[in-house]
């Protein structure tokens, strides 16, 4: 069972790394798109991106990375207790 769950964890992290940098990188090109046809647009566009970015890093590493150290803390209150 806890093979299952550290695999799990690390394909999480995993799928949310991917996610994070897939949308950096289409964002990155679609603000270069809006910069060559309108410059006012773009400071907008980019804010928008900067903060979708952030939500979706927050969701997608803040489970794994809230499980991680909810294990670390157990273990480290019961080599405390020993």
């Amino acid at each position: 069972m806890g093979i299952i769950l550290v695999l799990i964890f690390w394909v999480w992290i995993y799928l949310g790394f991917m996610i994070f940098f897939g949308c950096l990188v289409a964002s990155s090109a679609e603000r270069a798109e809006l910069a060559a046809a309108d410059p006012q647009k773009d400071d907008k566009q980019l804010r928008d991106a900067a903060r979708g970015l952030l939500i979706l890093a927050i969701a997608c590493l803040g489970g794994p990375l809230w499980f991680l150290s909810k294990r670390v803390r157990q273990r480290w209150s019961s080599l405390e207790e020993d």
